[in-house]
C-alpha cells in the first residue's frame, strides 16, 4: 500500500478524491468482468438436459392426473381432451389397454416413450398463453415471456422455425419442439 500512498503524494490529491478513483476504478473493472461472464456461451448443451427432458416428457401426463386429483381445474380442460385425442389403444396416461404391450396406466413400451406425450395436443404458438408455453420442454417462465414479447412485437408466427429468432432457443431446442407445436395461420379479417 505504500506505493499508494507515494502516488498520492505525487499527483497531489486528497485521500478522498484517491478513494473515489479507486471506487471507479474498482467498478469499471467489475463492469468489465461482468460483461465477459454474460458473453460466455451456456456452459451446458443441449445433450446435458437430454436425460431430464425424457423424465419431463414421460412425467407429463402423471403430472396432469395428479394435478386434476388435487382439484385444480386450470388442466381440466386439457387432460380430458387428451384423453378423447389419444389412439385408440392409448390410454390417457400414456400407457396400453386391452392386449397392448404395457400394463394399463403404466408409460408404455420404449417405443412410445420416443414420441412426445402432449396434454392437449400440439401447443399453438399463435394463441399460447405463458402457461401453455411453459408446458413444453426447455421452456421456462423467462423464454415463454420472451416468446410472448416477440410475438407481440412481430406479429402472428408464420413458421415454428421463428422461435430460433427467441432469445434462449436455439437449434437443438427447436427440434425437440417440433413435434409438440404448431402455428395456424392468423385469422382473416371478415368484417369488409
Amino acid at each position: 500500500m505504500r506505493w499508494l500512498y507515494v502516488i498520492q503524494q505525487r499527483i497531489s490529491i486528497t485521500s478522498t478524491e484517491c478513494t473515489a478513483i479507486l471506487t471507479i476504478g474498482f467498478l469499471l473493472v467489475l463492469g468489465i468482468v461482468v460483461q465477459e461472464v454474460r458473453r460466455q456461451p451456456a456452459r451446458f448443451g443441449d445433450e446435458h438436459y437430454a436425460a431430464s427432458d425424457q423424465v419431463f416428457m414421460r412425467a407429463r401426463p402423471a403430472i396432469a392426473e395428479s394435478t386434476l386429483a388435487a382439484g385444480d381445474t386450470s388442466v381440466a380442460g386439457r387432460a380430458s381432451s387428451s384423453a378423447s385425442s389419444q389412439p385408440s389403444g392409448a390410454s390417457a396416461s400414456g400407457g396400453l389397454r386391452d392386449g397392448g404391450d404395457a400394463a394399463p396406466g403404466g408409460s408404455g413400451s420404449t417405443q412410445q416413450r420416443t414420441r412426445a406425450p402432449s396434454i392437449a395436443g400440439p401447443v399453438d404458438l399463435n394463441t399460447a398463453t405463458a402457461a401453455q408455453l411453459q408446458s413444453l420442454p426447455r421452456i421456462g417462465p423467462k423464454i415463454a415471456e420472451r416468446i410472448l414479447a416477440y410475438r407481440a412485437s412481430n406479429g402472428p408466427f408464420r413458421s415454428p422455425h421463428q422461435l430460433l429468432q427467441v432469445s434462449g432457443i436455439g437449434q437443438k431446442t427447436l427440434e425437440n419442439l417440433l413435434p409438440l407445436i404448431t402455428v395456424a395461420p392468423p385469422e382473416a379479417d371478415t368484417t369488409r
